[in-house]
């Protein structure tokens, strides 16, 4: 072997050795920023990072390892459950979608049979309505895990979506039957599924899609059990609408009650009394919401709408003394004194111990 040679072998030795020493540096850097044990999506700030510092993280992971599919999947994932979290922006929504999709495809480049790029870009093109083509996508990543439950429990509620869509009738029966051995394939190969609020919900919307409203009923009641999340929202909503139409309003005047007292939906407030407001006018024998929309209409001293509740809620509950004296304490803020005393007095004639009529009436006759 000529001097050359020599000297060429040991400097390839070298060099294949620095790169395998950089290669792991960058690894170790990566998982330095993003180790495994908090792979899984942020569920307790004490101990996991937030979401926005996850992402962050993944992004700089990826700066050090731009070939890791893994990296990418977590990224594309968490960027879909944000833009899915109420108070985002719609701008913000549209680009964390279109980065979720940019990760998914180089993801899908990287790493072409992992069931997790189709799933992952079927959610992405749920978001955006674009619901045949997610279909296709979950069918496919069905297809590459037929023994993983939340694989199946995707294309179930990809199907229930799509039966809410279809014009066809005989067509839409078929989805929903199809979507209903997904549901139970989906339970039998992952019973924790039955603990997740999104599989609950989609359950619960194929059931009243075929007219199942009791079992609808049931799996809703199951989800609103679990402890409270983001998602947890609309479904204590709807869970609230069905024991309106089974004419259960104290129930549903319960689920109300327990969101007006949440501080982290205190932003959700408006909208949740323009919800009440619209079920009272559907639902207006109900007279535990009159109520509640009566102490909140008081509550900001808004006496005009609080007397109009309070009046329906006399009207449907002429023997409530509380029902009167309320009425009474509307009419008393909004300046009509012998509206008000009419109202005490009929408290009293139905409920002779009541104090705050009796402080009332004798506040009026000591003046």
């Amino acid at each position: 072997m000529s001097n050359m040679g020599k000297r060429t072998i040991p400097a390839l030795l070298l060099s294949f050795a620095l790169l395998l020493m950089v290669q792991a540096l960058f690894h170790w850097r990566a998982e330095a920023l993003f180790p495994s044990y908090i792979s899984a999506l942020p569920t307790d700030p004490g101990r996991y990072p937030t979401l926005p510092e996850q992402i962050e993280r993944l992004q700089r992971c990826l700066a050090y390892q731009p070939g890791n599919a893994e990296y990418r999947l977590l990224l594309a994932e968490r960027l879909l459950l944000r833009s899915s979290l109420p108070g985002q922006s719609p701008e913000a929504v549209v680009s964390d979608l279109e980065r979720a999709r940019t990760e998914i495809a180089a993801a899908r480049r990287l790493r072409p049979i992992d069931p997790r790029g189709p799933v992952l870009l079927g959610r992405y093109l749920l978001e955006r309505g674009r619901t045949a083509e997610a279909l296709i996508q979950f069918r496919q990543a069905s297809s590459l895990a037929p023994s993983k439950g939340q694989v199946q429990a995707y294309l179930a509620q990809a199907l229930v979506r799509a039966q809410a869509e279809e014009p066809e009738p005989s067509r839409r029966r078929a989805l929903q039957e199809e979507a209903r051995l997904l549901f139970r394939r989906a339970a039998l190969l992952d019973p924790s599924l039955l603990r997740d609020l999104s599989f609950l919900s989609s359950l619960a919307d194929l059931h009243s899609a075929r007219g199942e409203g009791e079992r609808a009923l049931r799996w809703l009641q199951q989800a609103s059990s679990l402890p409270f999340q983001p998602e947890s929202y609309p479904i204590l909503l709807r869970l609230a609408s069905l024991y309106l139409q089974q004419g259960e309003a104290a129930r549903a005047v319960g689920i109300y009650r327990s969101l007006l007292a949440r501080p982290d939906l205190a932003w959700q407030r408006p909208s949740l009394e323009a919800e009440m407001e619209r079920a009272s006018l559907f639902y207006p024998s109900a007279w535990p919401l009159q109520q509640l929309l009566g102490d909140l209409a008081a509550s900001r001293k808004d006496w005009g709408r609080a007397a109009q509740h309070y009046r329906r809620w006399a009207e449907l509950q002429p023997r409530s003394a509380e029902a009167h004296f309320q009425l009474g304490l509307a009419y008393q803020g909004l300046g009509r004194q012998e509206l008000a005393l009419a109202k005490f007095t009929d408290t009293l004639r139905l409920d002779a111990g009541h104090r705050g009529a009796i402080s009332k009436l004798v506040e009026h006759y000591r003046r």
